[in-house]
């Protein structure tokens, strides 16, 4: 099994910096040694006051000139020491117990998310075209940014686009996942300083607004590229070794080839 400290950690800080040091005190008592955050918050000075004198010099704090959402993650590629991260919100606290399902099942040639069904993403991870990643999850540091740059060299997308849905972008587009299923002792929700929970959690997937249907669209226009990507593959007639070398995460199946296909299959 993967071990933490073979493990990048990167964080977001936009919304709810006052979880980061609850959140990073609970990834280093795990193990992880390389933990980045992503300094995208609108105030300048928050995120350092946060850290100082408190968990600061055992991480590494990204600056950023605008608030880049949840592509700030693929932001300190170069700064991370190893080729796997791991990442998680900034409203929950993965336990050990839970990284120790993640990490077991890491294999290196898929996403590992863990996912809740308290809010039915679990059971609809194989039949939605993405995983939601920030509820704990293992990828390689090259995979969203080389969809990224193929994406938008061919005029795929945006950078707007980018930043608004990079995740469902990145995992629609890679389309290859293992999910296991995060439970009480697994996933620990944290509160704002109200005391109320984050709303976000009853929105995704569900398409309750333009937000969600913009994101679905966009999620769709993916998947067929990425089927176009293959086929153009698959007309220079390569050998199965040629294929999957140069297609690299883009050799399991198209979407369109069956639903069932989707994930670990």
């Amino acid at each position: 099994m993967i071990r933490p400290e073979e493990i990048s950690v990167v964080l977001l800080s936009y919304a709810r910096p006052w979880n980061l040091p609850i959140i990073v005190e609970s990834l280093l008592e795990y193990g992880f040694t390389d933990i980045h955050i992503v300094d995208n918050w609108t105030d300048d000075g928050l995120l350092r006051a946060v850290f100082t004198d408190y968990l600061w010099g055992k991480i590494n704090l990204f600056n950023t000139s605008i608030n880049s959402r949840t592509a700030g993650r693929t932001l300190p590629y170069e700064e991370f020491k190893n080729d796997v991260v791991a990442t998680v919100d900034d409203d929950y606290a993965v336990t050990k117990a839970g990284w120790d399902r993640i990490l077991a099942e890491w294999a290196g040639d898929k996403i590992v998310a863990q996912i809740p069904d308290w809010n039915r993403q679990y059971r609809q991870a194989y039949r939605v075209p993405f995983v939601n990643i920030g509820y704990g999850s293992l990828f390689r540091k090259e995979w969203p940014v080389q969809v990224y740059t193929m994406l938008f060299e061919q005029g795929r997308i945006t950078q707007g686009d980018w930043l608004r849905f990079s995740d469902r972008i990145f995992t629609s587009f890679f389309g290859r996942w293992s999910v296991v299923e995060a439970t009480d002792d697994t996933l620990i929700k944290l509160r704002n300083p109200s005391g109320e929970n984050s709303e976000t959690d009853e929105s995704s997937i569900h398409l309750e607004s333009d937000y969600w249907r913009d994101q679905w669209d966009l999620v769709t226009k993916i998947i067929v590229a990425r089927g176009e990507t293959r086929a153009m593959m698959l007309r220079g007639d390569p050998t199965l070794s040629e294929y999957q070398g140069q297609m690299g995460f883009l050799s399991h199946a198209a979407y369109f080839d069956s639903p069932l296909e989707n994930g670990s299959s």
